[in-house]
């Protein structure tokens, strides 16, 4: 057990305290869902409700998903002592992070309605603002859904959790907006409990979580940050995206991209040459491939380590940044016109079978990569080699969905739309994330507002 100390710990001891502390609620959760099933019966269904924020939790939520029935979740937007919610693409891919757990439909056990806070108090949810937030997670996999609370408590630490009634026990909008969102759902009842085929995947790598928490290595480092740099333009396109474990099985899908995995894991690796020579895409992100499993370097292995052939090229020299501190890219082939920023970390990357599409403009490394593509035996290799800028990972998003022939939904920004296929037939969830009102082809958004069509 780490105890302190004067001086930094042991990276290998810190990563052992980090497993040690996730297997011992693994090992927990299964013991009370082991007791459950022999006092109840086997075919009690075993729910557990996880709460948001898994990127910066110290256990693997995946590893207790695979002991339980049915994943619950417990979707906040937005919370006390925030003036804003969080931005959509990370709501979504909290959604998307509970279904790819399990791989399945998911429920939700606290779904937001009025203002939230313990001690400190929030934003209040616009009118139709907390139904839209549950179109949107019946739409993304959710197909059990209840609101917390039906009423606001008068005692206790969660007086100022408010629900669909406050206190003074009156209906009124809240009340009236649930009521609706219900009402509206019965009628959608196979589209609720019909499967999510998604075409690309997101793999996140809890030891890789865990040695950015011992080792930042640059002051600007967030895990989650790097999931939602590669998540959120794949987001924009109208996608749903499976956010799954590193040790699952992900040969079904078309595009697989994987932020910052930064402890290397042979298996993943095998697996993922097997997916490339498919004639699929893998996308990377830097420090990539530089920790072993007991969270040490590898002498004399270049990084990404055992993987160079696969972005065909290897880190030569890297350079973490500083706040207020980014660089200039410049885009090469394709991508000739186009300049943009990168900050966080840079791996400056040699090529040897792969192409440059950018590089940093830097009078001392000219001749080293920022982004690079590689062709890997059939398939398509990127390596993001620094935190780039929104508009650089759109358009790299965009030529990737091209070549791998995803179709995708064009709609006005902060407008999301979510197709479900239902038999032979098919739906369109439509989200109005916004306070304006929106036009999505023919149909008209309020603000807010959110609507199941069969035809955009």
């Amino acid at each position: 057990m780490p105890t302190k100390t004067i001086t930094t710990h042991n990276p290998s001891l810190r990563m052992e305290w980090e497993r040690f502390r996730s297997l011992s609620i693994e090992k927990y959760a299964k013991l009370q869902v082991d007791t459950l099933k022999d006092i109840i019966g086997v075919d009690v269904v075993v729910i557990h409700d996880f709460s948001g924020g898994y990127f910066d939790k110290s256990f693997d939520f995946s590893k207790v998903a695979k002991h339980i029935d049915v994943v619950a979740y417990n979707n906040y937007p937005v919370w006390g002592g925030q003036a804003n919610p969080i931005p959509p693409y990370e709501i979504a891919c909290g959604l998307d992070f509970m279904r790819g757990a399990k791989k399945k439909n998911f429920w939700i056990t606290e779904a937001i309605m009025g203002a939230q806070g313990h001690d400190v108090i929030g934003y209040l949810p616009r009118p139709g603002q907390a139904k839209m937030w549950s179109y949107q997670a019946i739409a993304r996999g959710c197909n059990s859904l209840m609101y917390f609370r039906y009423r606001g408590a008068t005692k206790g630490a969660e007086q100022y959790c408010y629900g669909i009634l406050d206190q003074d026990n009156i209906k009124r909008r809240k009340f009236y907006e649930v009521k609706s969102f219900f009402h509206e759902m019965k009628s959608n009842e196979a589209i609720i409990n019909s499967k999510i085929d998604a075409k690309i995947a997101l793999i996140y790598d809890f030891e890789s979580m865990a040695s950015f928490r011992i080792q930042r290595q640059s002051v600007l480092m967030d895990y989650k940050n790097e999931v939602y740099r590669l998540y959120r333009p794949f987001y924009e396109n109208n996608l749903v995206i499976d956010v799954i474990p590193s040790y699952s099985e992900f040969s079904e899908y078309e595009i697989l991209l994987v932020p910052v995995m930064i402890v290397h894991k042979k298996e993943v690796q095998e697996r993922m040459r097997t997916f490339a020579s498919q004639g699929k895409t893998v996308v990377i992100s830097f420090r990539n491939g530089v920790k072993d499993y007991y969270n040490n370097l590898e002498l004399g292995k270049f990084n990404p380590i055992n993987f160079t052939d696969f972005i065909g090229g290897y880190v030569e020299e890297i350079e973490a940044f500083q706040e207020n501190q980014s660089i200039e890219l410049i885009g090469l082939n394709e991508f000739e016109t186009m300049k943009g920023t990168a900050t966080v970390f840079r791996d400056l990357i040699k090529t040897t079978t792969a192409k440059t599409l950018f590089r940093y403009n830097e009078e001392f490394f000219e001749e080293l990569s920022a982004i690079t593509l590689n062709e890997y035996e059939g398939g398509k290799v990127y390596y993001i080699g620094s935190g780039v800028d929104e508009n650089i990972m759109d358009n790299l998003a965009n030529k990737i969905l091209k070549e791998a022939n995803i179709e995708t939904l064009k709609s006005p920004k902060g407008v999301e739309v979510v197709k479900r296929q239902v038999n032979d037939s098919e739906r369109y969830f439509i989200m109005n994330h916004t306070s304006k009102t929106q036009m999505l082809q023919n149909t008209k958004l309020n603000p807010y507002e959110a609507k199941v069509v069969e035809t955009l």
